[in-house]
């Protein structure tokens, strides 16, 4: 059986009552709200790049910090985040730097189960321990490298596409001995090569659940859950020192220099995972190193609870994160720009592994 090393993913509690399951509904008029956060003295205070209160998402109670439950089953690897009800939020306040007022609308959203969330992006020498190899094809048109910048086995797989990271969350489902998510047909040429297939289907085994979250095996995190974990204790993005000019490209940030590999001190190169600081609830490289997939389709409708990504059938998908190569502007939490065509094997491309948890008495 393969096993995924130990403290690989972080466990997240959202909008918990007294049972996971047992929610209220989020509303624009809710008084109370939440994002994740951790008291964990021993977690790195590098996320000072992040900051906001909670008067620019619209005003309210401020947020309160997730908690570790008292008495919380507990998994070796995991990390048990419990925050009160009822809402998390999304989206970007008005004084973000370089942020896009058309689609980064702050908005409230609930999610009614816990998930985990790998602490890093999936490494090379995880991809080959379900028995897949690291993809070795050039790679899309407008990149100018043939190969991974980053060979070494803790350097995240580069250059894999969203369906093929769909086959390596069904591979490690099936070593764990969990359901497998996705089912891939119409699949044509070689993994890591020229691998495209035509239709991609989830599969749920979860009663009266149709959608991604609806799977007990593993696979790819929707763009709200990896936003929620990105933000770790704040809402907000700030810089120091902020854009030399409105316009300005790519410059040297120190407050995100600890946390993050981006144009301004990547050296043009991927860089092996936990280099850089965690943030509070211990993920690496949550922001530049390597893009990362997510399940959502970019034309996935936005609900207010369980945004589910959207359809499989949508043929291009959301990237969260930015890359090695990308400026400040697309790392953010709250950034769309990102996105793939799911056959795509494009430079600085990669993702991290998600799974709906079980439900669980608090």
């Amino acid at each position: 059986m393969v096993k995924l090393p130990r403290s690989t993913f972080v466990l997240a509690v959202l909008c918990a009552s007294a049972t996971v399951g047992s929610f209220s509904a989020c509303s624009s008029t809710d008084s109370q709200t939440t994002v994740l956060g951790s008291s964990d003295a021993g977690m790195t205070d590098a996320h000072d790049v992040l900051g906001a209160t909670d008067a620019a998402f619209g005003g309210g109670a401020a947020c309160v910090a997730a908690q570790r439950p008292e008495g919380a089953p507990g998994t070796v690897g995991f990390i048990t985040l419990g925050t009160p009800p009822p809402c998390v939020y999304a989206g970007s306040s008005d004084d973000e730097p370089e942020r896009d007022p058309d689609a980064e609308a702050p908005s409230r959203h609930q999610l009614s189960f816990l998930f985990e969330l790998a602490l890093t992006e999936v490494t090379r020498a995880q991809f080959q321990k379900v028995g897949l190899l690291p993809p070795v094809a050039s790679f899309d048109a407008g990149a100018d490298a043939s190969t991974s910048t980053c060979a070494a086995p803790d350097c995240p797989v580069e250059g894999v596409t969203w369906q093929e990271a769909l086959l390596y969350a069904n591979a490690v489902s099936k070593a764990a001995g969990l359901p497998e998510c996705f089912l891939l047909s119409g699949c044509t040429g070689t993994f890591g090569v020229d691998y495209s297939c035509s239709s991609v289907t989830v599969s749920s085994d979860t009663p009266g659940r149709h959608d991604v979250y609806g799977c007990r095996g593993y696979r790819l995190p929707t763009a709200l859950e990896w936003e929620i974990a990105s933000r770790d204790t704040a809402l907000g993005w700030t810089l120091s020192p902020p854009p030399p000019t409105p316009s300005a490209d790519c410059w040297q940030i120190e407050s995100l220099d600890p946390i993050a590999w981006y144009c301004g001190n990547s050296a043009g190169v991927l860089h092996a995972t936990r280099t850089k600081s965690a943030g509070a609830f211990g993920l690496f490289d949550m922001f530049g190193n390597a893009s990362e997939l997510v399940f959502d389709a970019l034309d996935a409708p936005v609900t207010m609870v369980d945004p589910g990504g959207g359809t499989s059938q949508t043929t291009t998908r959301r990237t969260k994160g930015g890359s090695y190569q990308d400026r400040a502007r697309l790392l953010r939490p709250a950034s769309l720009d990102g996105r793939a065509e799911w056959n795509e094997r494009a430079q600085g491309q990669s993702f991290r592994l998600a799974r709906t948890a079980p439900k669980v008495a608090l």
